[in-house]
């Protein structure tokens, strides 16, 4: 290799001259830069490189595999991870859809039992803690039967008005056979 082509190192802490020209034209320093429009305004490393004119892996480097360091190694500028863009969520487990009991496993109630008949289809299925499936099946208890009334009746509608069909008649005739069948329950 001729001395013209030959690699030479960046030294830590030490700004290249193409770092320096970068600057000029931003008119600000690159940590500065780096840090309003990567760090706080959460530009991605494409962005970023475009705005600075360089390769992305000039900025951000080439990873473990090479001796070439990048600018980022350079400066001591901090990389984001994916991880930190994504806030933690907390976990929701489901609740029961009349007692509204969580952290119990929730078991598959049928509105119109099978034996008679009853889909599996969510105009039928109602997802109770286990109490709350025994009161359904074994009591007539009048509070429990209205309050899954009420919960399989929203959720029949709202499937309804959201769907591109609604306007279709054999859709509202099944939509009110529905309600119906809801609220008669055949026992």
């Amino acid at each position: 290799m001729s001395r013209i082509t030959r690699f030479r190192p960046h030294v830590i802490g030490v700004k290249t001259a193409r770092m320096l020209e970068v600057e000029a034209l931003l008119g600000k320093t690159l940590e500065e830069d780096f840090r309003e429009y990567y760090l706080e305004k959460s530009w991605g490393q494409k962005k970023l490189s475009n705005r600075w004119g360089v390769t992305r892996t000039a900025i951000f480097g080439r990873g473990m595999t090479t001796d070439l360091k990048s600018w980022v190694q350079v400066l001591g500028l901090p990389i984001r991870r994916e991880s930190d863009l994504v806030e933690e969520k907390p976990i929701v487990l489901p609740s029961c859809e009349i007692c509204d009991a969580s952290g119990t496993p929730l078991e598959a109630a049928h509105w119109i039992a099978a034996s008679k008949g009853g889909s599996k289809s969510p105009s039928n299925i109602i997802k109770l803690c286990p109490n709350c499936h025994t009161k359904l099946d074994l009591t007539d208890d009048p509070q429990i039967l209205e309050q899954a009334r009420a919960v399989l009746l929203t959720r029949v509608a709202r499937r309804f008005t959201e769907s591109r069909d609604s306007f279709r008649r054999d859709c509202q005739l099944e939509f009110v056979r529905l309600c119906k069948s809801i609220m008669d329950r055949q026992n």
